[in-house]
């Protein structure tokens, strides 16, 4: 007499196909592009203007020695870095200057 017994077997796949991996890569890069168009729409612009930053920091930086003159400026992470020089006394440095108060903080100065 022979019995038969029937036992489920069931195969596990190690790596997906490549229909998944494809799908996968789709996804990821779908919520890639979704995250970074929510990141550059949050982003404001300053309430301080670049003509308004350059003011303050000339004003702070003239003296009886002379008249400061900015040699670049660039908006970055809320803040603006500005490069400015007085030919008159020697001196030159890079200031902060914040995008929505107009605060000045700075980050380095010299003096021939």
């Amino acid at each position: 007499m022979t019995y038969l017994v029937e036992i489920p077997v069931t195969f596990i796949k190690e790596y997906p196909s490549s229909f998944q991996r494809g799908e996968a890569m789709k996804r990821l890069s779908l919520f890639i592009m979704l995250l970074s168009v929510l990141l550059v729409g949050c982003m404001q612009a300053p309430e301080i203007t670049e003509a308004e930053a350059v003011a303050f920091i000339e004003q702070l930086h003239t003296n009886s020695f002379g008249t400061a003159k900015v040699i670049s400026i660039d908006y970055r992470f809320g803040r603006y870095a500005v490069e400015w020089e007085n030919e008159g006394n020697c001196e030159w440095g890079i200031d902060y200057v914040d995008g929505d108060d107009g605060s000045v903080e700075m980050k380095q100065a010299s003096i021939c």
